[in-house]
């Protein structure tokens, strides 16, 4: 099951649609209609084997995440996942997350090289990114907590030559023994 809860962004991806004129407005979805769903989906929450609370956008724009997957976890739904470009991942942000007992966080991040992330994911900062992703995981580590991390390439013509060093990067980062994992879809 996937609930987008926020449309729009802090980044222009070029390979994302979010920005593309649509009839769909921009912004979060209320506690009530989000409420609302969850209630329909509680007959279903043990046949539901993943719940994705990221579509189009950033989730992290949404002021109630936090309070969203608090509520999902209450309810006794599963596995329950987002996808962040990690550029407004503070502090607070990421111990707000791990507390919130979400089961698997995904990074998204396009290159191992600045110029390359940026020039795919304009609007974030690359530094800012990687210090946001590796802070996060390291309080995953010290605190306990037991989120799962995936660390995402799209891979396209922009970056399809640093595959290999990201990955290796990346592999040394990360935990396995938590199951986490770096991935790439292809475009």
């Amino acid at each position: 099951v996937t609930i987008e809860t926020f449309f729009g962004c802090n980044a222009k991806c070029s390979m994302c649609v979010v920005d593309f004129p649509t009839h769909r407005k921009k912004g979060v979805m209320s506690m009530d209609l989000f409420r609302r769903v969850v209630d329909g989906l509680l007959p279903y929450r043990d046949q539901i084997e993943m719940m994705d609370l990221t579509a189009l956008g950033e989730p992290l724009l949404d002021k109630y995440l936090f309070e969203r997957i608090r509520l999902l976890k209450g309810h006794g739904f599963r596995r329950l996942a987002l996808a962040t470009n990690a550029d407004l991942l503070t502090p607070d942000k990421q111990q707000a997350l791990l507390e919130s007992g979400i089961d698997t966080v995904m990074f998204s991040m396009d290159g191992v090289y600045k110029e390359t992330h940026e020039g795919i994911r304009s609007g974030v900062d690359f530094d800012r990114v990687v210090a946001n992703a590796q802070s996060t995981i390291a309080l995953r580590d010290a605190g306990g907590y037991k989120t799962r991390f995936l660390v995402r390439f799209i891979r396209q013509d922009a970056n399809r030559g640093e595959w290999e060093a990201y990955r290796e990067y990346w592999k040394e980062r990360i935990t396995s023994d938590k199951g986490d994992q770096v991935c790439y879809y292809d475009m």
